[in-house]
């Protein structure tokens, strides 16, 4: 019942607004009024919720990790990993990052399609202490070349389609780290 009072007056709103304004586009006509406005923007969406401003990303994860590893971390599609996996995933390539040379003021390059390989990798460089350095494999070449020439990352982690992005040519002059393997 309340959600066909809800309904007819969005259609009494949209039918005052056509009367006052027949010109006016549909897409301009304000359906809600201030009361369900200020419900649905400020009191819904009051989520703000303290977290320790001192601590990195990665940290927090660990502690998550620590704490409920079984729990889910992150889903993409129809992969899904635990807190405990995010957390050995991204400590396994943290280490090859760091044994890669991969440290403080070392930009690593991410060029793979969202999904649960992009976090981990993400996770991955600020556990190694580098500087990640995101590239949409949607990007032109020409805008690929332009950012990867301007930042010369010594190291980059792809997946198969960042690397179909990239090309043969772009990816000998770097250190590349598949992760779709």
């Amino acid at each position: 019942e309340a959600s066909i009072a809800r309904h007819c007056a969005y259609l009494i709103a949209i039918l005052r607004a056509m009367a006052r304004d027949e010109e006016q586009p549909i897409e301009r006509i304000d359906l809600l009024d201030a009361d369900e406005r200020r419900l649905l923007l400020q009191t819904w969406n009051a989520t703000g919720a303290d977290y320790p401003r001192h601590r990195c990303v990665h940290e927090l994860v660990e502690d998550r990790a620590g704490q409920m590893p079984e729990a889910i971390a992150v889903v993409a599609g129809d992969e899904q990993l635990s807190y405990g996996e995010l957390n050995a995933r991204a400590n396994r390539l943290a280490r090859y990052l760091v044994k890669l040379g991969v440290g403080p003021d070392i930009p690593v390059a991410v060029c793979v399609e969202r999904s649960v390989a992009m976090v981990v990798a993400l996770l991955a460089v600020f556990k190694a202490g580098g500087a990640y350095l995101s590239i949409d494999p949607a990007y032109s070449s020409a805008r690929l070349a332009h950012i990867l020439d301007d930042a010369a990352p010594p190291v980059m982690l792809v997946d198969s389609v960042g690397r179909d992005a990239l090309g043969v040519a772009r990816l000998a002059k770097h250190v590349m780290v598949d992760l779709s393997s």
